[in-house]
């Protein structure tokens, strides 16, 4: 490894990340070793001397918070040197010399290979990291090491000093295995589910009134099945008028009849059933005594006959009942329904009694989305009055090219995102619930798109229909794939690369191949290997270092 003549803290280490690498020194400056290493928060990036038993080490510890790339800015930092037959060393500095950089010195009690543990304290991160470091006997071995070491420089090493990445908020993340999927992602819309909208018109042209004693629904209002929403009146010399009121007495006269004759039924019913209960209680009184041989069995074979043909007489009679309810329920059915009362105080508006007005129900629960009702209005039977949409469930309707469509009839999975809440992707399919319901069968002419059709359950009522969606629909699946993050991508004239951290201060660019892509993510064929960590905020910052033409000076405040 060979460190560049005034280009400071870089190191090169062509194996990985994690490891001890020795640094050639420039002209007049002691060799030094460089650590790079991570645990669950920190980035450690660390300088020292070649180690000599017993001799205080001044040690350059640069400490960078993973998640947002920022330096320490306070806390204690302790440091704890373990020898190979357990001997320690404690060293604590109160506070980081400049941001990010603590300067330790040290001295090793033994020789050989000793562990080095630090244990930093600070509001913005609390971690442990334990480094492997060797120490020599005394300064002859520590100098012949210092020579034997390697003066290998990596091709198209980038420097990158940690005060430019700390001034950027470099973060890197490890090249790793992740679960894949392709998607087709195409434009859609949220809809109402079939039957979940409905329009309330009137059936018969007149005024239109509040329901007795409330108001008109509002547009946003929740109604619930079968409420009343508004009142119609015809005129009263009209022709739908006196048709109403005729055919409402017909029916009337109708439903008495049936209410006469079905009461006759009933008391047949009643009879029917105290028969039935003399003759169970005669069997039972029967069978009482039989048990004790008091009456002969053929006795009691009769009782039970009788009571027998008692319940199928009663059983026949119940059976009646339910013609005539059925056809009082068609009757009521065949005209709509008047309004039960007057508004309070008396008839509403000078209107006619209740008898000539028709009342409007909701057909079923939902969200009034249009109401142009008015008191008073003339409105005639095609008006639309109410509009009400049950919210409970959804459609998303994707548009497919046609040329897509192959790819997407048996998709096992989806997801959407809303133009209006775009950071928040929502499951169609799988663990999330919901459904395919349709794929179309007709191509549009204009758009040669054909409708994808898939229903969730929407109980907040936050997918709110007409709202734009991007869905993805899953077209293939590429389980475990070596992946990064889209945002370590940088095209450089068309060809995707990324940017590998080598050392703490020091990159390269890679040229890749580039797979699926998914949530984010984006599979990586060929150009990284698993566990290396490239760069996903900050990585054009380091392209624009390795087109310059001035090597950054020594920027560490040792």
């Amino acid at each position: 490894m060979i460190s560049l003549a005034g280009a400071g803290c870089v190191e090169f280490s062509l194996p990985g990340l994690g490891g001890v690498q020795p640094e050639a020194p420039a002209e007049g400056e002691p060799a030094t070793v460089a650590v790079t290493d991570f645990s669950d928060k920190l980035e450690l990036f660390m300088e020292h001397p070649y180690l000599v038993q017993g001799a205080g080490a001044k040690f350059n510890v640069h400490l960078t918070v993973l998640e947002d790339g920022t330096p320490i800015r306070g806390g204690t930092l302790t440091v704890v040197a373990t020898g190979p037959t357990g001997k320690t060393t404690t060293v604590e500095q109160a506070a980081p010399r400049s941001p990010g950089i603590y300067g330790p010195t040290v001295a090793f009690p033994e020789a050989g290979r000793n562990e080095m543990t630090l244990v930093l304290k600070s509001d913005q991160a609390e971690d442990t990291i334990r480094v492997p470091v060797t120490v020599y006997p005394d300064e002859a071995a520590a100098t012949k090491a210092a020579e034997a070491a390697g003066d290998i420089e990596p091709e198209g090493v980038i420097p990158f000093l940690k005060e430019q990445q700390w001034k950027i908020g470099l973060v890197t993340e490890p090249v790793a295995e992740r679960r894949l999927v392709e998607r087709l992602v195409v434009p859609g819309e949220v809809r109402p589910a079939a039957g979940a909208e409905a329009v309330v018109t009137p059936p018969l042209a007149g005024r239109v009134l509040p329901p007795p004693g409330g108001a008109f629904p509002r547009v946003g209002e929740q109604v619930l099945a079968g409420q009343v929403v508004a009142v119609i009146e015809p005129p009263l010399a009209g022709p739908p008028g006196v048709a109403l009121l005729a055919n409402r007495a017909q029916v009337q006269t109708l439903e008495t009849e049936l209410t006469v004759r079905q009461m006759d039924v009933e008391v047949e019913i009643q009879t029917a059933k105290l028969e039935l209960d003399q003759a169970r209680l005669v069997y039972e009184r029967l069978a009482s005594l039989a048990a004790r041989d008091a009456v002969p069995k053929k006795e009691l074979d009769l009782a039970e006959h009788e009571m027998h043909v008692a319940e199928s007489v009663y059983e026949g009679k119940l059976r009646l009942r339910r013609p005539y309810e059925e056809a009082r329920a068609k009757l009521v059915a065949m005209l709509p329904p008047s309004a039960d009362a007057p508004a309070e105080g008396g008839q509403q508006d000078g209107s006619s009694s209740p008898a000539m007005q028709v009342v409007l129900q909701s057909p079923h629960a939902g969200t009034v989305t249009e109401a142009e009702a008015t008191q008073g209005e003339y409105v005639g039977v095609t008006e639309a009055l109410f509009t009400i949409i049950n919210l409970d469930r959804v459609w998303i309707e994707a548009r497919v090219p046609e040329f897509d469509l192959e790819r997407v009839v048996a998709a096992p999975s989806a997801d959407f995102t809303l133009a209006a809440r775009p950071g928040r992707r929502i499951s169609i399919l799988g663990s999330e619930g919901g459904s395919l319901i349709d794929v179309g069968s007709v191509v549009d002419p204009d758009s040669r798109t054909v409708p994808v059709r898939y229903q969730i359950d929407n109980p907040d009522h936050a997918v709110r229909v007409g709202l734009f969606a991007d869905v993805a629909i899953e077209t293939a699946r590429a389980e475990e794939a070596l992946a990064v993050p889209e945002s370590a991508i940088v095209d450089e004239d068309g060809r995707p690369t990324a940017y590998v951290m080598l050392d703490g201060e020091s990159f390269q660019r890679r040229d890749l191949v580039l797979g699926l892509r998914d949530a984010g993510y984006v599979e990586v064929r060929q150009g990284l290997q698993e566990g290396e960590r490239v760069a996903t905020e900050g990585a054009y910052a380091i392209r624009l270092a390795s087109v310059s033409s001035v090597i950054p000076e020594h920027g560490h405040s040792h």
